[in-house]
């Protein structure tokens, strides 16, 4: 028994020693750990920073773009509109009929080539009967209805007239050129423009 109390005493002085050999590597083995971690730690804020830094010109890109937009592009749909038409009443968007093709064409009365779009649709008005059209202009009112005759629109049940005293559909669409033609298909929705005027052919081909 007395032997085996010695052997047990032994035991724990030699455990003792080795934990004094160790534990300074212990220390060591912990502290270089806790420092990785750390270092791993601000590693992480790092990337996620330069991740944000490198992915911010194009997030204020594609935010600078979208509000470069014009309207009719942001808002793909038929604007609501309001014009005095040739028979002097109020024709606005909501008077458009349902279920038809629409084409918003800007115009000025005095141009050429605004004169020479209207002839060329007045000889396709037959294969255009299931287009609405709506001729818009900031001219004076009298101007408009003088070139809603004279360029035989006004046979039409599919075609409209009208002045816009507020300036819309210019600033609208930034026309920059006449005749700017805008066509929208039967659920109202944005399918083409034309800056500088189209031919029957074209505005029939963009809304099939």
């Amino acid at each position: 028994m007395q032997v085996f109390s010695q052997l047990i005493l032994c035991f724990k002085t030699v455990i003792k020693k080795r934990i004094r050999i160790f534990m300074p590597h212990l220390r060591f083995v912990n502290c270089f750990i806790s420092k990785q971690v750390k270092l791993l730690y601000n590693m992480k804020h790092i990337f996620i920073a330069c991740a944000i830094i490198c992915w911010l010109p194009f997030l204020t890109n594609a935010q600078t773009n979208n509000d470069s937009l014009p309207a009719y592009l942001k808002n793909p749909t038929i604007p609501s509109f309001q014009i005095l038409s040739t028979d002097s009443t109020w024709f606005t968007n909501r008077s458009l009929p349902k279920n038809i093709p629409v084409a918003i064409i800007y115009f000025s009365p005095d141009c050429g080539h605004c004169q020479y779009e209207a002839k060329e649709l007045n000889k396709k008005m037959d294969s255009l009967s299931n287009i609405f059209f709506v001729w818009v202009s900031y001219h004076p009112f009298d101007d408009i209805k003088k070139f809603y005759f004279d360029y035989g629109l006004s046979k039409y049940k599919n075609v409209v007239a009208g002045r816009d005293p507020q300036y819309f559909i210019p600033a609208f669409y930034k026309v920059e050129f006449t005749p700017f033609i805008a066509l929208y298909n039967k659920h109202g929705k944005f399918v083409k423009e034309f800056r500088q005027g189209a031919s029957p052919q074209e505005i029939m081909e963009a809304l099939q």
